[in-house]
């Protein structure tokens, strides 16, 4: 049987890592290592996994007629998984998420991915807001530097501000342990 959780994967497209559109996202090989290894406990413990993959307009970087749209193929999809496209940064915003999540009987998220301050950061907080248990794979999402800022000061950054706002925030091997003892 399922579990009530779900792993969201939010943005893992091939276009962020292989910089032949964009500059690839920052510690991108690190990256994808982790999120693999999340997904890797998530399958064991028969948590949901959910794709949530940007489709930009036409002729854009992450537009499916434009290459590197697909989702990175260290982390492909299964059979069972569900991958919702979504074209703002919320997973939640204009998506069938919610009622994804809800046919499924989900009631706690598990969010990773890319663009930390962004995407990862506001699906979570419409998660929480929604009425989700929302955990954070503290070591599974990141980002591209800024002229101000590194990578891991952003995606630490964002770990702090989610934490304030009481969203769990936690590594991937404290996220084996609670899925583990449910």
């Amino acid at each position: 049987m399922k579990s009530t959780h779900a792993l969201l994967i939010i943005d893992m497209q091939l276009v962020a890592f292989d910089g032949k559109i964009i500059p690839p996202i920052s510690n991108g090989t690190q990256l994808l290592e982790s999120v693999f290894k999340l997904t890797t406990v998530c399958r064991r413990n028969d948590v949901h996994i959910i794709y949530v993959q940007t489709s930009a307009v036409s002729g854009q970087p992450y537009a499916e007629d434009v290459h590197g749209w697909e989702i990175h193929p260290k982390l492909a999809p299964q059979d069972g998984d569900h991958v919702i496209g979504k074209r703002n940064s919320s997973g939640f915003d204009d998506t069938d998420l919610r009622v994804v999540l809800d046919q499924l009987g989900v009631n706690s998220v598990i969010t990773s991915g890319i663009w930390s301050e962004f995407c990862v950061a506001n699906t979570s907080i419409d998660a929480a807001k929604i009425g989700f248990d929302v955990f954070v794979a503290a070591d599974a999402h990141g980002t591209v530097s800024s002229s101000k800022e590194a990578a891991n000061e952003i995606v630490e950054q964002q770990n702090d501000r989610l934490a304030e706002i009481n969203i769990s925030v936690l590594e991937t091997n404290e996220l084996e342990h609670y899925l583990s003892g449910c």
